[in-house]
């Protein structure tokens, strides 16, 4: 029998528990540490029933150790996307952010922080906000990016989805899950805002 799905951190570490098995399954995953795809068989497993409900598996390339529930890697999980290297430094730190909170698993935080991105990407390209505020609202946001070409005219309806999510999340306290998470990043990236101009 598996664990409860509401067990999230890995059980205890109880050599009795966990246990060597040279028959097991090899395990392949996206290390945290290094973000290598790599796979190794596992150093010790931790069984409920005959099920391997948990491995500890460790990178080849980086000696990272790494906690695989039921094939799915639990910690450390890496951030999705890969980091972006040319990115101006505003721009850079919120976009680490959503990043590192959806492989967290903090989804709210997450279409928080794509909302935020946002508004960070019309500021460093030249957004004011009304009657001398250096902020815009995000609409004044949204617009900016839209007039000046930042994203092409077909996002409209992809900032309009990221706004209304944004708002829900903020002011009526819906609970983000992972597909919307992840419905705003990949919306985002497949808008063009990321690209520099």
């Amino acid at each position: 029998m598996p664990p409860p799905r509401s067990v999230t951190h890995p059980p205890a570490f109880d050599l009795t528990e966990w246990k060597h098995d040279s028959r097991a399954a090899v395990q392949q995953w996206d290390c945290g540490e290094c973000s290598t795809r790599v796979a190794a068989r596992p150093l010790r497993v931790r069984t409920y029933g005959s099920q391997v409900a948990w491995a500890i598996v460790v990178c080849p390339s980086c000696a990272c150790p790494t906690f695989i529930r039921n094939r799915k890697v639990e910690y450390p999980i890496g951030p999705p996307d890969g980091h972006l290297e040319l990115l101006p430094e505003k721009i850079e730190h919120p976009y680490d952010e959503a990043r590192l909170a959806l492989a967290a698993g903090a989804f709210t935080p997450c279409v928080l922080a794509c909302r935020n991105l946002i508004l960070h990407i019309a500021v460093e390209r030249g957004a004011a906000g009304e009657r001398g505020k250096t902020t815009p609202t995000f609409k004044q946001a949204v617009d900016y990016l839209l007039e000046t070409g930042a994203i092409p005219p077909t996002a409209g309806d992809w900032a309009n989805f990221v706004r209304q999510r944004g708002n829900e999340a903020t002011h009526e306290l819906v609970l983000a899950d992972e597909k919307l998470a992840r419905s705003n990043r990949s919306a985002r990236g497949r808008s063009g805002v990321m690209s520099s101009t």
